[in-house]
């Protein structure tokens, strides 16, 4: 199987439905978690963008972070989220 990389500003919370039900349980995506995982805009208490990774027997390991620095907090009105992501 290709990797395959989905990544974006959602506007759906990590336990919406469509995100994970669909995505994850029906059909094998991993969200990669933030090891700071925080709101990813200021209007919500939990993060609406994400990265999702599939298949999962593909992924190694990852790190994966919300950029909150200033810059990014005047860049957009969402913060970015970024990984590193090792696949075999």
């Amino acid at each position: 199987n290709c990797p395959l990389i989905l990544a974006g500003d959602f506007n759906a919370t990590p336990d919406e439905p469509c995100l994970a039900d669909l995505l994850e349980s029906q059909n094998g995506f991993v969200r990669l978690k933030p090891e700071n995982e925080a709101p990813t805009h200021a209007a919500l208490d939990v993060p609406i963008d994400h990265i999702f990774f599939y298949p999962q027997d593909r992924l190694v390991e990852y790190s994966c972070r919300i950029d909150a620095g200033d810059l990014s907090r005047r860049a957009s009105d969402h913060l970015p989220v970024m990984a590193d992501i090792r696949i075999k």
